[in-house]
């Protein structure tokens, strides 16, 4: 099964629990009998709906890395059940900015299906007649406000009204995780051979590294109760790392393999720089050194970035 069937019939599952869920509590309020039709609980069904949808969508917009469906270029990376879009993809920034991600990715999904929730008003009685409606949304320092301008009229027992105007607030702050990612990616792309672990740590915000592959990675970013994943793809060939060596001393005998990181795994060779032993293909060290100074381990992968070490010989 592809990735992208595999999302789509999660966001299916999600549009059904929603419907299942308002159809739930209609009916545990009402005990099987229809609501009246009066403009209060109209008011309040459509709000309650309106905000259950955005807040989905909202939801699905972060853990797909901001957007609703991911785009075959880049792509992205599979993370928890989703695929989080790369937000940078080999030394670019891909990310939507935050104006298009409202009105390009959220605004559509509430309009597409905020209906599954309204049921065409079935739990009402009386004559409920919808028009056009029109969504729009807008970051706060909250979360997202949406507005709804959607002319309903209501006629129940011989009396008519009207709604127009339905407003809700979404405490989910998507577009200070956006900022976020954005700062991300551009420091990425400033420094591509590092994660700026001391910029995430000094965010007001909780992150999480998941290495997927060698030259991918998710960054999970949580603000409140909203995740968002980052998707990041390398091209480069990231150096080997050769882990710190313990010192040694002059006269007695020195035995240790020297231990290495490669990102890629890639086979990694091993010189130095004394002629007092030779290092082994597989970076074992076994001598007895006779004069004190440092040595310095050379670890080279097959395209030719490097990575040194040094210990010393005490006297």
């Amino acid at each position: 099964m592809k990735k992208g069937q595999v999302t789509l019939f999660i966001i299916l599952g999600i549009v059904i629990v929603i419907v299942i869920g308002s159809m739930l509590v209609l009916s545990s309020n009402n005990q099987g009998a229809k609501l009246p039709s009066d403009t209060k609980a109209v008011q309040q069904f459509v709000e309650q709906c309106l905000k259950e949808t955005t807040s989905t969508g909202i939801a699905l917009i972060a853990w797909q890395g901001g957007t609703i469906i991911v785009p075959q270029f880049p792509g992205g990376v599979e993370h928890k059940g989703f695929t989080a879009s790369y937000g940078y993809f080999e030394g670019v920034n891909m990310l939507p900015s935050k104006e298009e991600i409202l009105v390009v990715h959220l605004e559509p999904w509430v309009e597409d299906h905020l209906d599954y929730c309204i049921n065409d008003f079935s739990a009402f009685s009386g004559s409920i007649i919808a028009k056009e409606r029109v969504i729009e949304t807008e970051y706060t320092a909250k979360g997202v406000l949406v507005n709804m301008n959607w002319p309903i009229e209501i006629a129940n027992l011989g009396s008519k009204s009207t709604l127009e105007k339905f407003q809700v607030e979404i405490p989910l702050k998507l577009g200070e995780l956006m900022d976020y990612a954005h700062e991300l990616v551009e420091k990425q792309i400033e420094e591509p051979l590092i994660i700026d672990t001391l910029y995430l740590n000094s965010l007001p915000i909780d992150w999480t590294l998941d290495r997927v592959t060698p030259r991918e990675n998710v960054l999970e970013l949580r603000s409140g109760d909203l995740e968002f994943f980052l998707g990041m793809k390398y091209t480069l060939n990231l150096p080997p790392m050769i882990f710190p060596l313990q010192n040694g001393n002059q006269g007695q005998r020195y035995s240790t393999i020297v231990g290495v990181y490669d990102p890629e795994n890639e086979a990694v060779t091993f010189s130095d720089d004394s002629s007092e032993f030779e290092m082994s293909a597989d970076g074992v060290i076994d001598f007895t050194p006779s004069k004190i100074g440092v040595v310095t381990i050379t670890v080279t992968d097959s395209a030719g970035n490097k990575d040194t070490e040094s210990f010393e010989v005490e006297g």
